[in-house]
């Protein structure tokens, strides 16, 4: 499952960290079962579905099995959404990487902590109220 820690600002000012707000639950392609513990879990939590490519050129998958569980991804989603769940389905999400880049994001797009006022502010606002 994957959580981002909320901070929620009360009617009084007190800003309370403990709070977790669940983005998604993350279903790789040999999770495949409805009754599995993540999906239980939270069933108001939107389901996410990736099928990496890069992913499968890191690790060496033959051709047809790769066709049969991303083929299985799609009809689980398919499943889940027919449940009344919400899914979340990236079919190639590396192809919206258009400048190939693979380093990490730097630290400060996590917290907050550069010198550029601007990027500062936006991003203290966003973990504040969860919205830009």
């Amino acid at each position: 499952m994957v959580k981002h820690d909320v901070y929620v600002t009360s009617l009084h000012g007190h800003i309370h960290t403990d709070i977790f707000m669940t983005i998604g639950i993350w279903v790789l392609g040999d999770q495949l079962w409805a009754r599995q513990a993540a999906l239980a879990s939270d069933p108001s939590a939107p389901i996410i579905f990736i099928e990496s490519h890069t992913h499968s050129t890191e690790r060496r998958y033959h051709r047809q099995k790769l066709v049969l569980v991303w083929s299985a991804m799609r009809h689980f989603a398919a499943e889940l959404e027919a449940e009344g769940r919400t899914v979340n389905y990236e079919e190639d999400y590396s192809a919206g990487n258009y400048f190939d880049h693979h380093q990490p994001l730097p630290e400060f797009f996590w917290t907050g902590g550069t010198p550029m006022n601007c990027l500062h502010q936006s991003i203290d606002q966003a973990k504040r109220t969860g919205r830009l």
